[in-house]
């Protein structure tokens, strides 16, 4: 058996641990040529990662078929081994992509740095098979936030605004009734008597009415 078949994926293998991850062609042509480079080399290290993944799963199916036909105890134990081996394989590859897109992170738009969460499954593409479409979502969904605060911090600056026109209009209306000259307080005994105090006061209450 050569090296090459050896390090081959077989083909009805399709765990995380043993596929290599590309970075979406979208997402590697905005990125500046020193990222792109450190990327590069992170592969690399993916490369090797997935190689030895791939010979440790030979090992696994060899070792399923001898324990098919013997039904050895020991054999059973070294295919749990290096299932364990195994996971730790796909852990380690995991962390590795992980931090890809904390390197590519910074390159982005702000609001796009959603596409570098670990919630966001990563496949042969590293942010995903459809980024366009995950892209256009957060797009979809910073706009709808966007309206929404904006009309609240509206709604909220002309409540104030509202409150202060009352709280004046309340002020000046006290203000204004609570002066009276000698005349106006003692029955009105200026020209115009009562009725002057009267027509004040309905000059008066009119103006409070429109400042609230």
């Amino acid at each position: 058996m050569t090296k090459q078949n050896e390090t081959t994926r077989p083909e009805n293998c399709e765990a995380p641990c043993v596929v290599k991850t590309k970075t979406n062609q979208l997402v590697w042509d905005i990125l500046t040529p020193e990222t792109r480079s450190s990327d590069k080399k992170l592969q690399n290290v993916e490369n090797s990662l997935l190689k030895g993944s791939t010979i440790l799963t030979k090992v696994v199916n060899r070792l399923a078929e001898m324990e098919k036909e013997k039904h050895d105890e020991e054999v059973d134990q070294l295919i749990d081994l290096c299932n364990d081996s195994l996971a730790l394989f796909g852990h380690a590859n995991h962390q590795l992509n992980m931090t890809r897109r904390d390197l590519i992170k910074p390159e982005m738009r702000y609001g796009y740095g959603h596409l570098c969460a670990s919630s966001v499954p990563y496949t042969k593409w590293l942010f995903g098979d459809d980024v366009s479409k995950k892209a256009k979502e957060i797009e979809d969904c910073s706009k709808i936030a966007y309206k929404i605060q904006h009309n609240t911090r509206g709604y909220s600056s002309r409540g104030r605004g509202y409150m202060r026109g009352r709280s004046r209009g309340r002020f000046r209306g006290r203000s204004r009734g609570s002066y009276s000259s000698p005349s106006q307080s003692y029955g009105g005994r200026s020209a115009g008597g009562g009725n002057q105090s009267k027509n004040y006061r309905k000059e008066t209450y009119p103006q409070k009415g429109k400042q609230q």
